[in-house]
């Protein structure tokens, strides 16, 4: 038996059982459809025209056609169409009258001379044609080869009706059928039985189809293929492409048929929904498959086959290559529900292997490893990491602490220390540093610390992606430090630094919590225009907000002034003295930050605890203009070397340890006396002095 009687019957068995079977397209090497030429087993149903005419015309037959009348044993078929034409002509077909001049077109429509049950064409008129003279019969009957010689343009939708079973051939070519210009609709109705392969000819050439939507400028209206019941089937030589439309399905619109993909590809298409393939029913696939790169109408979203109702299947009926690329998503699908189906009793078919070539392409699902639906997850926000203090420090000697923290990853930390107000210390990242868990304490001892200055420790968090937290910072307790016997000048402008568990305390219930803003913080002695001399610096204070707070109770908070940065720089200050080492000559207004501690009170224990949180304030400084040639004056006592050339750098005196004492502002001799003027008064007295000396002298001398 031939393959393409096998093939028929296979098929038409897969129509009534309702699902394709796994050997549709597994005749002799089950990965392609061929269809042989040459047999003549059964001819009788392509050539039911050829009986009568020598009934009525025995004169007129040509030589070949009594070579054909004895092939014709049925003659119950080809009665009902002689009696249409009679009345005008001896017979229906063209090629046995002399009028074939005069309508060209329909020569290749005549069937008579198709022994084998095939015509050959090459424009769209005789593609029409043969499909309307093929025999009737179903998917299960003999289907009727149309071989296509030449590349076609449709100008309207080829139709195959329901009784008919046609086969579209490319054989030794490679064809193109594509649309007119202002062809927008189906390109192909389908409600009988239409497949589309490549036959390979007695000299072993063999052609391609490709179906080509491709409209310039414009949207289709309709799908390449419109399966509105019967069967769509294609193989490997075919290629459904370049369909841009506002319809469901852009190269196969599936809503009461059967699709049968047994290899081909079908690629760069755009639909509304199933940029590839629209299917309300199964969709059968095997061999060398490629569905992919086919999208939504916004031309972004991939959407390849998109599946509607749980009849609507990938029926696996042979095994598909390592090339195959499937894309498949399914429209209001539901947990649980078969997306991917396997023949049975087929060898090397697994679904494990299936799931290599097919990709859910869906937002709510993903597939379950026996090709159903699973639903995702829904994805968790992304953890920036950070790491807190957990516990006070603790001074373990002069040169040594431990502290305990806590972050919310998986990851690495990193520590280091420098002196409190200088460059805080860089890490090498690069390389994994000590292993923390999330949520879970992990102790950080820090040693080989300066001695006489104090001390900063930073603490910095990596998670296993790479992503770094930001550099917490921590002002150890020169207070507690073993070998202080007085606190240290930034202990006794702060309260106890101190880190509790209990530093932001639950308010208690006849109480409501004083909460000022750092922004309430004052600056003192700042306030007028500052003769910014070289190496000239005057004092100031900071009031914190809720300093003033005389009586507190629980939960309450103030706010310590720590240290004060030119805004844009990079140094802390903490002295609180301000100044310009190369002089500032011109009016200017020059931000700082002054950085503040936030306390809150433990009416428990009657004490003021630090907790983490660090705000600023933000203050202009004034500069007065002041000539560089000029010697200071009462508002500074610099040695005025910074010239013209001056810097608008702020820093803090580095010889002082004044750390925000209420002082004079200016430099001024303790009874608050200008310089100047006490320097004129020294002077005067030495000159008086020199006179008296003189005239001493001449007195003796006399």
């Amino acid at each position: 038996m031939r393959k393409k009687q096998l093939f028929a019957m296979l098929l038409a068995g897969s129509l009534t059982v309702g699902m394709a079977p796994a050997s549709v397209f597994a005749a002799e090497e089950g990965t392609t459809v061929t269809i042989e030429e040459g047999s003549t087993d059964t001819p009788a149903e392509n050539v039911p025209e050829t009986p009568e005419p020598p009934s009525e015309t025995p004169e007129e037959p040509t030589p070949e056609t009594p070579t054909e009348a004895p092939e014709t044993p049925t003659p119950e078929e080809p009665a009902p169409e002689p009696p249409s034409e009679a009345p005008e002509a001896p017979t229906p077909e063209a090629s046995v009258t002399p009028e074939v001049t005069v309508a060209p077109t329909e020569t290749p429509v005549t069937p008579t001379p198709e022994v084998n049950g095939e015509i050959t064409v090459k424009t769209e008129a005789e593609l029409n044609a043969a499909i309307a003279a093929a025999p009737e019969g179903d998917a299960s009957s003999e289907p009727f080869k149309i071989i296509v010689d030449e590349n076609i343009a449709l100008t309207a939708s080829v139709s195959v009706p329901a009784n008919k079973n046609i086969v579209l051939v490319a054989a030794g070519k490679d064809i193109v059928i594509s649309r007119a210009a202002e062809m927008k609709g189906n390109m192909f109705q389908v409600e009988g039985t239409l497949m589309m392969q490549s036959a390979q000819k007695e000299d072993g050439a063999a052609g391609t189809i490709r179906v080509s939507g491709y409209l310039d400028g414009n949207k289709a209206e309709g799908s390449i293929v419109n399966v509105a019941g019967g069967v769509f089937a294609m193989d490997d030589s075919v290629t459904l492409s370049d369909n841009t439309t506002t319809a469901k399905g852009g190269a196969i619109h599936n809503a009461g048929g059967r699709v049968v993909l047994a290899g081909g590809t079908i690629a760069s298409n755009q639909a509304e929904a199933g940029g590839a393939v629209y299917s309300e029913g199964a969709v059968q696939i095997q061999g060398n498959l490629i569905v992919s790169d086919n999208k939504k109408t916004d031309g972004v979203t991939p959407d390849n086959i998109a599946l509607k109702g749980e009849g609507a299947v990938l029926n696996v009926s042979n095994v598909l290559s390592d090339d195959s690329q499937i894309g498949v998503n399914v429209i209001e699908g539901k947990a649980g529900q078969k997306v991917i189906q396997l023949a049975e009793g087929v060898e090397g078919l697994t679904m494990e292997a299936v799931l290599k070539t097919v990709t859910y392409e869906g937002t709510d699902f993903t597939l379950n490893a026996d090709g159903t639906l699973k639903a995702k997850e829904p994805e968790k926000p992304a953890v920036t990491p950070d790491v807190k203090l957990k516990t006070k420090p603790k001074w373990l000697s002069r040169n040594s602490v431990e502290f305990t923290c806590v972050a919310n990853v998986d990851g690495w930390y990193y520590a280091g220390w420098s002196v409190t107000g200088e460059k805080a210390p860089s890490f090498d990242v690069s390389k994994d540093g000590t292993a923390i868990q999330a949520n879970k304490e992990f102790k950080v001892t820090l040693k080989n610390l300066d001695e006489k200055n104090p001390i900063t420790a930073y603490v910095l968090v990596k998670d296993k992606a790479g992503t770094l937290s930001k550099k917490r910072s921590l002002d150890l307790d020169e207070k507690t430090r073993p070998g202080n016997t007085t606190p240290t000048p930034e202990a006794t402008v702060t309260p106890s630094p101190e880190v509790s568990p209990t530093a932001t305390p639950t308010p208690g219930p006849t109480h409501t919590p004083v909460v000022p803003s750092v922004k309430d913080s004052v600056v003192h002695g700042l306030d007028k225009p500052l003769e910014m001399w070289p190496n000239v610096f005057y004092s100031f204070s900071v009031t914190g907000a809720g300093s003033d707070n005389k009586n507190p109770g629980e939960g309450d908070a103030q706010w310590v002034p720590q240290y004060w940065m030119q805004e844009g720089g990079s140094s802390k200050q903490t002295t609180w003295k301000i100044g310009s080492k190369s002089g500032i000559y011109d009016e200017k207004t020059l931000p700082i930050r002054i950085y503040l501690k936030k306390y809150v009170y433990n009416a428990e224990k009657k004490q003021w605890y630090g907790t983490n949180e660090i705000d600023y304030i933000t203050y202009n400084v004034k500069t007065a203009k002041i000539d560089p040639n000029a010697t200071p004056g009462a508002g500074g006592n610099g040695n005025g070397s910074g010239g013209p050339g001056g810097s608008d750098a702020l820093v803090t005196d580095p010889n002082s340890s004044d750390t925000g004492s209420s002082t004079a502002s200016g430099a001024k001799t303790a009874d608050e006396s200008p310089v100047g003027n006490m320097f004129m008064l020294a002077f005067a007295s030495v000159l008086a002095g020199g006179y008296v000396l003189v005239r001493r002298r001449k007195k003796e001398t006399e």
